[in-house]
């Protein structure tokens, strides 16, 4: 017997613990599958953006941590805690190269017509660009011309 396990995940492409937690889940589900070959994992994937009222160019990236959590000190203390988990998934943060906070509707857009579209696979490869582009690479994912070239 062949049964389906269904996984929701609610996300955001500039919420750092959300690619953790991609990453978790990555390795989590790879040793399911090796225990229960019968059962079928699948994802849904679902846009949950975290500051939809971004302006569409974006707002600088250190300025805007440095806001919202109170200065330097803060953002230094928050990023080592963030860069201690991702660790814990095998990867790094490159926070120095990010130099946008983006506004994240157009890459959900973008998402979204490739669930419509696409195959799941499409939509994992697609939202895994999507999470390196911005965390390790700095890119602008709101811009949309970055977003054409990682389609």
């Amino acid at each position: 017997m062949n049964s389906t396990l269904t996984i929701e995940v609610h996300f955001d492409l500039i919420c750092p613990w959300c690619l953790i937690g991609k990453r978790h889940l990555a390795t989590a589900l790879q040793r399911f599958r090796e225990l229960h070959p019968d059962v079928s994992p699948r994802i849904v994937w679902t846009a949950c953006p975290l500051l939809p009222d971004t302006p569409p160019q974006g707002l600088p990236y250190d300025a805007f941590y440095e806001r919202r959590l109170g200065g330097k000190t803060a953002v230094a203390a928050r990023r080592a805690q963030v860069q201690a988990a991702a660790a814990t998934a095998g990867f790094q943060f490159n926070f120095e190269a990010i130099r946008v906070m983006p506004n994240t509707l157009p890459a959900h857009r973008l998402i979204r017509q490739v669930q419509q579209h696409g195959a799941p696979e499409q939509v994992e490869t697609l939202i895994e660009k999507l999470f390196t582009a911005y965390f390790l690479d700095g890119c602008d994912i709101g811009n949309t011309d970055v977003l054409a070239g990682l389609a």
